[in-house]
């Protein structure tokens, strides 16, 4: 009867260690947001560039929405994975003119 006793009041201590440890190591993560030095916005707010490309011509790329000079076509909405490169032609629009020109960028 004393080793059931004692047995069951191991079990107790054990399932309460558990439930502490458990607890503590949840609520360490929980505060890793609120640490001092922990820029929690710059994580959270990332902005990913976005490049406008032509269907047709995906060396055409812009930084902002318009027109491919070389078919016409709706420049569509690209979300780039990796840091941003130089695009292999720059779109420049005309002051005045209205009209498009493609330069190859070296």
């Amino acid at each position: 009867m004393a080793a059931r006793n004692f047995i069951s009041k191991m079990k107790k201590r054990i399932i309460v260690i558990l439930i502490l440890f458990s607890s503590s190591f949840i609520d360490a993560q929980h505060d890793m947001k609120n640490m001092s030095g922990v820029d929690s916005t710059k994580q959270e707010n990332k902005v990913k560039p976005v490049i406008y490309t032509c269907v047709m011509h995906p060396e055409i790329q812009s930084g902002k929405p318009g027109n491919c000079p070389k078919c016409g076509m709706k420049l569509i909405k690209q979300e780039v994975k990796a840091s941003p490169a130089k695009p292999a032609v720059e779109i420049k629009k005309e002051k005045g003119k209205g009209k498009t020109e493609s330069r190859k960028s070296s």
